[in-house]
């Protein structure tokens, strides 16, 4: 997760903390406010989604502040022109439209978490030819038919804005961390969506 963090334009990285190190759901983020930031007792407390007065658990959960991600909530907060900790570019709250989608598919790409690359000769292509490779790096290349350079494109791991919370629970089940813990982190009613969503992490990895 650091090397997709440090790929995250400097605007977006805060968020991207925050769902990495706390689970938060895209709703919860954009919703948080600063006094739902605790950082002297190192807690947030998720009291809605975007402006909704609830969550989608209907109901406001503390969870805890990683140390790793004080600084980037220190950041956040110090520098948001509003009551919210991540607002948009105007200080109002982002819309349930604003994609930062795209945003981890290019930090993916940028950090090299891509499954392949793609060269493409663009001479080759407009003459009716295509040339295309595909390698598992993005070093500048050249084509073998014309000779000039083919260019990379990343076709980076499908992965959604959503599955950052995934991550969350993957990194706690794979350090041992108790499947409780984990649900009250991630504020799954039953601990059986949490064990039956990630407990073949844990299978696996005793193999």
């Amino acid at each position: 997760m650091p090397l997709l963090l440090a790929a995250v334009p400097d605007a977006w990285r805060a968020v991207f903390a925050t769902a990495v190190y706390t689970g938060l759901r895209k709703g919860e983020l954009f919703g948080l406010r600063k006094s739902d930031v605790d950082l002297d007792h190192r807690t947030i407390t998720v009291r809605r989604s975007y402006d909704r007065p609830t969550t989608k658990g209907g109901h406001a959960d503390a969870i805890p502040i990683a140390e790793a991600l004080v600084p980037f909530l220190e950041q956040a907060i110090a520098s948001s022109t509003s009551e919210l900790v991540f607002p948009g570019p105007d200080g109002r709250m982002r819309s349930q439209e604003a994609d930062p989608q795209k945003i981890l598919r290019t930090a993916l790409a940028r950090a090299g978490l891509v499954d392949y690359w793609v060269h493409t000769c663009r001479r080759c292509k407009r003459r009716g030819e295509p040339h295309t490779e595909r390698h598992t790096d993005g070093e500048l290349r050249t084509c073998p038919r014309c000779g000039m350079k083919v260019w990379p494109t990343a076709k980076v791991r499908p992965m959604r804005f959503h599955d950052l919370r995934h991550s969350t629970a993957t990194v706690l089940l794979r350090e041992r961390v108790d499947a409780h813990r984990v649900q009250r982190l991630l504020r799954h009613r039953d601990v059986k969506t949490t064990t039956g969503t990630y407990g073949h992490l844990v299978v696996e990895d005793l193999r």
